[in-house]
């Protein structure tokens, strides 16, 4: 391995703390590191630290925007709080960047009520794709069988949009036919 391809001390450090099992380092760092709250970020929710989610709420205030992005995967993943829906909309709706947007969209689904429902069908016709299928995972996870339509409605057109319709195509029929299955099962109960 080259030097240059050696992890720097403080990943380093995180990445140690993660093999030994000592998630207090890692909230440590999301607390007071701005520079690898990310990586701390990250690192905690794949462990499933529910810990974290208090630090991830203050972290979707961060000016980084790497530090945004993580909080905002973090929480999609354990779980948003109810103080954090004000904020995740916010960044759903107008952070600059899109990837942030986008998990914001799936952490809202995570509420699993009208009100995720509303953010999120408005957020169908929005200009970034990431943002649109972002929305359509957070509709899928609240698992409301009346988003089919307006998923269906929000799809590019091959000959307009050719590039979007090629990379959306797939993931709103996997979107569709998942809600398609949920409405058979609320049919049959």
């Amino acid at each position: 391995m080259r030097e240059d391809d050696e992890p720097d001390a403080g990943l380093k450090r995180l990445l140690d703390a993660r093999d030994a099992g000592d998630l207090d380092v890692l909230l440590e760092t999301l607390r007071s590191d701005p520079e690898y709250a990310h990586v701390a970020a990250r690192l905690l929710a794949h462990a499933g630290e529910a810990r974290a989610v208090p630090l991830l709420v203050e972290l979707l205030d961060s000016g980084r925007a790497s530090a945004r992005l993580a909080a905002v995967r973090a929480l999609a993943a354990l779980g948003a709080p109810p103080d954090a829906r004000a904020r995740l909309t916010e960044i759903a709706l107008a952070d600059p960047q899109p990837s942030a947007r986008e998990w914001a969209c799936v952490a809202i689904g995570g509420y699993g009520d009208g009100e995720a429902s509303r953010v999120l069908l408005g957020l169908l016709a929005d200009p970034v794709r990431a943002v649109r299928l972002g929305a359509v995972r957070g509709l899928v996870a609240i698992g409301d069988p009346a988003a089919i339509e307006p998923i269906l409605a929000s799809r590019p057109g091959p000959l307009r949009h050719p590039g979007d319709w090629l990379l959306s195509r797939e993931p709103l029929k996997l979107a569709v036919a998942r809600l398609e299955r949920r409405r058979a099962q609320v049919a049959a109960a």
